[in-house]
């Protein structure tokens, strides 16, 4: 999540300066879906074969994901982005306790 803000807050902006302003949202919408896609398809891959997810959970979170990353908006550093990192403690600290 960091990376992609990291994308859109400092390389995204030096990749359109140089381009007509006319091609500007072609461009942002193109690294949006790329994102988008490279993103879902890596948490997809690793709730499935890392974390056993089953198949509608592991594509849920992935399509989840994939939105906040493609989204192309600092979103890591947000409260939503918080949320997100508390969210995915406190469930990893929820499943340990209850493992024998």
């Amino acid at each position: 999540m960091l990376a992609t803000d990291h994308a859109w807050q400092e390389l995204l902006p030096q990749l359109l300066q140089p381009l007509p302003r006319a091609a500007h949202i072609g461009v942002i919408l193109g690294a949006s879906a790329l994102v988008f896609a490279i993103t879902a398809l890596s948490v997809l891959l690793v709730q499935r074969c890392i974390e056993r997810d089953a198949y509608g959970i592991a594509l849920a979170k992935a399509v989840a994901m994939g939105v906040l990353a493609g989204l192309p908006y600092a979103v890591g550093t947000t409260e939503i982005g918080l949320a997100f990192v508390a969210w995915a403690g406190i469930t990893e600290l929820l499943q340990r306790g209850n493992k024998p």
